[in-house]
């Protein structure tokens, strides 16, 4: 797992060593419940990323139960397009830890501050193995819940291969699981951006609500902008129930999409859970199935006699 530097000052971790295993070397960032550090485990030489659950926290049952399903949720899990988790626990003193592999490169978000809206290409390749990875989540009872450029990292291998990675199932449930302790009393959780209408308007939700959220991305990547935003979190949110996104072409003259493509996206943003995709697996297929159309049309155009 990988974070943005923290320019912070001195942090008082740093040189020791945790559960007789981990050194600390340098912080990496900090996430919604935890501080993400570079560590060496001791013996292997391995350098590893360790989340730890923040100090002011620890006495805190909902922040550490939450930490824990987040660690028995990706345990479960090991596709390659997953976060890997090597070990989690507390020290005798009760900070609880997670240890996962070190990723080099950046997040989607980065990416997308740089580069800009992505061709739908560019955006299906980034997508499938998301897609891969939720398919298995899924599954195995897992749902994300946080979905968002942020939490998607494009890591590149030692040979230059760019493998894209799901990060931070922190907000995850496993089965049916709706504890409202781990969340708080009415308090809805996530990123009101990426949020399903199901969640903001505290009805039941599923694996579907991932895919809500793959729809988000998908808008965002191809426009450069989020379909539904506000000029605060509330506003946000009521935009998800209530508001129009604007048309593809409205939000980006430039982008070129099948029917296929468009079809899906918005299939994905259906405020009705039913109307989209059924599964990870099916989004997948539909995306195969655009990318396979715009081709042919690229086909086409490149055959056809001025």
């Amino acid at each position: 797992m990988s974070h943005p530097s923290d320019p912070a000052g001195h942090d008082p971790l740093i040189g020791q060593v945790l559960a007789g295993r981990y050194r600390f070397l340098a912080r990496l960032g900090v996430g919604g419940m935890g501080v993400v550090y570079r560590a060496e485990q001791i013996g292997l030489e391995r350098l590893v990323a360790v989340k730890v659950l923040r100090a002011h926290e620890v006495a805190g049952e909902r922040e550490r139960e939450r930490f824990l399903r987040e660690a028995k949720s990706v345990s479960r899990l090991s596709s390659p397009h997953t976060v890997t988790l090597h070990d989690f626990g507390a020290t005798d003193d009760g900070r609880l830890y997670m240890v996962m592999e070190l990723l080099a490169g950046r997040t989607l978000r980065q990416r997308l501050e740089v580069e800009g809206p992505l061709g739908w290409e560019a955006a299906a390749a980034v997508l499938e193995p998301v897609a891969a990875s939720l398919e298995e989540a899924h599954a195995l009872g897992v749902v994300h819940r946080d979905l968002k450029p942020d939490n998607i990292f494009l890591a590149q291998t030692h040979d230059g291969r760019e493998v894209v990675k799901v990060l931070d199932f922190g907000l995850a449930v496993l089965g049916e699981q709706q504890d409202q302790r781990l969340t708080g009393d009415g308090q809805v959780v996530g990123t009101p951006s990426y949020m399903p209408p199901e969640r903001i308007d505290c009805q039941p939700e599923d694996a579907r609500g991932d895919l809500y959220a793959l729809g988000v991305i998908l808008y965002e990547l191809l426009t450069g902008e989020t379909p539904y935003h506000g000029e605060t979190a509330f506003k946000t949110m009521m935009a998800h129930l209530h508001d129009e996104a604007l048309p593809l072409e409205t939000a980006n003259p430039n982008v070129s999409v099948t029917p296929e493509g468009e079809a899906l996206l918005w299939r994905c943003l259906s405020r009705d859970p039913a109307g989209r995709p059924a599964s990870a697996a099916a989004f997948r297929q539909a995306l195969d199935g655009s990318e396979a159309a715009l081709g042919l049309m690229a086909t086409a155009a490149h055959t056809t006699p001025a």
